[in-house]
């Protein structure tokens, strides 16, 4: 391990109080551990345990969260309750190395453990955090943001995971495990009201239907007021609108057989999401001048103006089927899954009032199907416990899109040029006024994905001594793909070659040709909105990707005594090719060499060069990732304490880079090396019976250790080796504090929790983050309180971000609008009440 990462113990206690308080929990007791644990050796008989043992099934294992040697948050289904954790992104304010962020849309929500983050930005990029429910992949954000399920436990996993799971774990895993029918007859029904006419019902049942099976069946819906407004239309933004219900039927013909069937379906129907002017530009004052309708610099005002209510309608539904068949001495595992999810999203394009961009749709249907099979030993005489398994996964994405001009956006490129696209159209002999920038002029596009991936993976642990544990691991993949992109464009302003134009109209060089200032016609290249597309496959672009990688884990793990237990580790992960399937997908600058006359290249050799074509990327290599890890679990009656110091780094990490406001599109391109060092530690003190403080927290210290390359705005390349990449804070903590006593037969809590975060860039790029100016960086507070009566029912009052704090959760370059910043704000305080009876 580098003497960088050996030293962030002693940076993070100077780093601020916030992880020092953890921090200093941790060390006393470790520093104090003898003497505490003599203490409390003799009280163990005599008491009972006030911290009870974690459960923990990620490891494809039942093993407790104190045995367990990885780095693993858990978050009980007490403190889902409790806590109003409603979907996956409400899981960050109890877990600080987890991150959830969402963009324009639902669907662009991305996952972020350990700083490290790609899953958004277009329908070809895979998540490298793995999100799994009940062991079944989703290979979308889109198909797993709904309200969550009636849960267990959400397992966070921190680090590459491939030797456990079969697709994209290379950077961690978020595992929910929902709660399986029973035997005995139960049940709950809860309903919720809160400001902006929140209104929330839950509701399941599950018991016998013969002694051999069981059912659960649950269900929930959400609605919400938008706490957003679209002054142009008088409409909410930012609602809640969605439903699921979950179906379980449980088998047991033996002891030793269990089958469990699966099936749910979920919708969202929402008008999603609020963009706002963070920076106002000299274009965006210009137009608010000529056109008006436009918030400036207000974010919090919640309020905007959009001539198109931006809509977002998803609908996931699936089945799956497990086996669990025990032959001594090992157990078979089967599950099998299809899944489909279909997401329909419209919204305006520039984000404004004007009708600039009309129109900017994708709908997109996806389908998968997987099956895994896994052998895991049981015996517990072996000085061996293994694991071995298999993993195959198909998908079929397709998806039409369109991103339109609107009427106005005619007249704002003639305010902007000072009339001189008439002048150019004239010069051509065009009709002024009737050739560019028209109505309803566009990109229409038609693309789609086939993926199919299989691996095979296994594990070894070998007991040395009752205190030695060693572990191998390690998993083949290989992962294919076959994509396809077709476009029509019909912008024909953005077909033209302002330098070829410059040659043959002013007679200039080609290279005068290229310099501003020298070519007058240089200047109208800011508004080719949508360059020429070249459709693939095609002759020289296959649209095909097979790759292969083999990933291990080596392991030793020491308990120390029955209280505390040390390990070390080093893992790899893998994830495959990712394709861009959007309009800014364009040849490799190996394919494709732009000039005037155009030079050769394969694209321009086999005839497939359109006018004004640039290079640019279509996807990103795959990825590995490895770390360094050493750690320590200690837990006693009234305290626990798990603390990890890692060094994680990911070769040709998969980017995905928004191009700027002149495309609003995305570029995918691979950073040579990111890398993460940082320290993690959780805390759980019982200070007495009933008063609990959780402290937790995350230091890191990340880089771009060699970005060169980088696409920027406006077909630059810019060199980011050396910075700090965006959204990725130094310092996160969580702190809960919860009291819970008897009051007479009810019981009676109290909790509150508190997630702060350090400053984070917004960009990738220096010259956009020096435009915002600011830096991510907040404290948000949640609180709760509940009675539940000796029958059961439960009142509860709650609110999230209840002091009110104000943020940007993320930015962009407007598009049209050069030199000015739009983003996205935290969600205000919230707040309700929680009626819910148990039987």
């Amino acid at each position: 391990m580098s003497k960088k990462v050996t030293g962030l113990i002693h940076q993070a206690w100077g780093k601020g109080t916030k992880l020092g308080l953890s921090a200093s929990v941790g060390v006393a007791a470790i520093l104090g551990l003898p003497a505490y644990a003599q203490e409390q050796q003799a009280d163990t008989e005599a008491e009972r345990r006030v911290l009870d043992a974690i459960t923990v099934t990620s490891t494809k294992r039942a093993t407790t969260l104190q045995d367990t040697p990885i780095a693993v948050s858990v978050v009980s289904d007490e403190e889902i309750l409790k806590a109003e954790i409603q979907d996956i992104a409400d899981i960050q304010s109890l877990v600080p190395s987890l991150r959830v962020t969402t963009g324009s849309t639902i669907d662009s929500t991305a996952f972020s453990i350990r700083g490290f983050a790609s899953g958004s930005g277009g329908g070809g990029i895979e998540p490298s955090v793995g999100v799994f429910v009940d062991g079944v992949y989703r290979s979308r954000a889109s198909s797993s943001i709904t309200d969550l399920p009636n849960l267990e436990r959400v397992e966070v996993l921190r680090g590459p995971q491939s030797t456990l799971f079969g697709k994209n774990a290379s950077i961690g895993v978020i595992s929910l495990v929902t709660k399986a029918p029973e035997f005995e007859w139960g049940g709950y029904a809860s309903a919720t009201a809160g400001n902006y006419g929140l209104l929330r019902s839950r509701a399941g049942m599950t018991g016998p239907l013969t002694d051999k099976l069981a059912f659960s069946l649950d269900g929930n819906f959400q609605m919400r007021d938008g706490y957003g407004q679209n002054l142009q239309t008088g409409q909410d933004l930012n609602d809640k609108d969605r439903w699921s219900i979950r179906g379980q039927l449980q088998y047991e013909p033996t002891e030793d057989t269990t089958f469990r069937l699966i099936v749910d379906r979920d919708e969202i129907n929402e008008s999603c999401c609020l963009t706002s002017n963070i920076v106002a530009g000299t274009t965006t004052r210009f137009v608010f001048s000529q056109f008006g309708d436009i918030v400036l610099e207000d974010p919090f005002s919640y309020d905007t103006y959009t001539d198109i209510q931006p809509r977002s309608e998803i609908s996931n539904s699936g089945v799956s089927l497990q086996l669990d068949q025990n032959f001594d001495p090992f157990t078979l595992t089967s599950i099998t899954s299809y899944r489909t999810s279909e997401n329909y999203r419209f919204a305006d394009g520039d984000g404004g009032s004007s009708a600039d961009i009309a129109l900017s749709v994708n709908d997109s249907e996806l389908d998968t199907f997987s099956q895994e099979i896994r052998l895991t030993s049981n015996s517990s005489d072996s000085s061996f416990d293994w694991m071995v398994g298999g993993y195959y996964f198909k998908e079929n994405l397709d998806v039409e899109g369109q991103f339109t001009f609107g009427a106005d956006l005619r007249r704002f490129v003639d305010i902007a040029s000072r009339g001189a696209v008439n002048g150019l159209e004239a010069t051509l002999g065009l009709p002024p006024g009737g050739a560019f920038f028209q109505d309803g002029q566009g990109a229409f596009e038609n693309r789609g994905q086939e993926n199919e991936a299989w691996s095979i993976f296994g594990t070894l642990d070998w007991r040395i001594t009752d205190k030695l544990t060693a572990t191998v691991g390690m998993n083949y993949t290989a992962d294919e793909k076959e994509v396809y992109v077709n476009q029509v464009n019909t912008d024909s302003f953005a077909a033209l070659d302002f330098v070829g134009l410059g040659v043959v109209a002013f007679g200039l060089t080609p290279a005068q040709a290229q310099t501003p200032g020298v070519n007058p016609l240089l200047g109208f290249r800011s508004f080719q909105f949508l360059r020429p597309f070249v459709d693939f496959p095609n002759a020289v672009e296959d649209g095909r990707s097979d790759d292969s990688d083999t990933t291990y884990t080596v392991r030793l793990a020491y308990d120390m005594t029955d209280s505390v237990n040390l390990y070390g580790s080093y893992a790899t992960g893998f994830k495959a090719t990712s394709w861009n399937l959007g309009r800014d997908s364009k040849p490799t600058a190996d394919l494709f060499t732009a000039g005037f006359p155009l030079p050769s290249s394969p694209i321009a050799d086999a005839g497939l060069a359109v006018p004004n074509l640039v290079p640019g990327t279509r996807n990103a290599a795959p990825e590995t990732t490895e770390v360094i890890e050493i750690g320590m679990k200690a837990q006693w009656d009234r305290f626990s304490v798990n603390l990890a110091v890692f060094d994680q780094k990911v070769e040709n990490f998969q980017a995905t880079l928004f191009l700027g406001g002149e495309t609003g599109g995305f570029a995918f391109a691979n950073a040579g090396e990111q890398s993460t060092q940082g320290v993690e530690i959780e805390t759980n003190w019982a200070i007495t019976d009933n008063l609990r403080l959780g402290v937790n927290g995350t230091w890191m210290d990340a880089n771009y250790d060699d970005f060169q390359g980088a696409p920027g705005p406006g077909g630059t390349v810019v060199d980011l080796s050396g910075t700090k990449p965006a959204n990725r804070p130094d310092l996160t903590t969580t702190t809960s504090i919860s009291y819970d006593r008897d009051i007479g037969s009810a019981n009676w809590y109290i909790r509150a929790d508190w997630r702060h975060q350090s400053g984070a860039p917004y960009f990738d790029n220096p010259t956009n983050q020096q435009l915002i100016g600011i830096e991510q960086e907040y404290d948000l507070v949640n609180a709760s309180s509940g009675i539940t009566l000796d029958n059961d029912l439960s009142f509860s009052v709650w609110g999230r971000n209840i002091f009110e704090e104000e943020y940007i959760t993320g930015a962009f370059p407007t598009l049209l609008q050069t030199g000015s910043i739009s983003g996205f704000t935290n969600q205000p305080a919230t707040y309700g009440v929680t009626v819910r009876k148990v039987f």
